[in-house]
């Protein structure tokens, strides 16, 4: 283990303690994978009521975990993305469209 007080990440930290995979952090430190998966990639920060329940079930030092530096959000990877909005235009259109359609009905 590392005997400097040098800034580090939570992943940094886990992997001193063996936990080098997300699930293996979810099982030692009784969370589910979605909280853990969060805390691990930075979208959750780790609090401190949070650093009491890891420290206690993954034998972790609380003081340690006090220390970690918040983990950089990774960036979102998934197939969409932000809708894009309708211009004015299309909204006319589209208001058009469904008022000629419901004359004809």
């Amino acid at each position: 283990m590392r005997s400097t007080l040098a800034a580090m990440t939570l992943r940094e930290l886990l992997a001193e303690y063996e936990m080098t995979t997300l699930t293996a952090f979810a099982q030692c430190a009784q969370l589910s994978k979605s909280h853990a998966w969060n805390l691990w990639h930075g979208r959750a920060r780790l609090g401190l009521n949070l650093a009491k329940h890891i420290a206690q079930h993954a034998g972790i030092p609380l003081a340690r975990l006090i220390e970690v530096e918040p983990t950089p959000p990774t960036p979102y990877r998934g197939l969409g993305g932000p809708r894009r909005q309708p211009s004015q235009d299309e909204d006319v259109r589209d208001l058009n469209g469904r008022l000629s359609g419901s004359a004809e009905a």
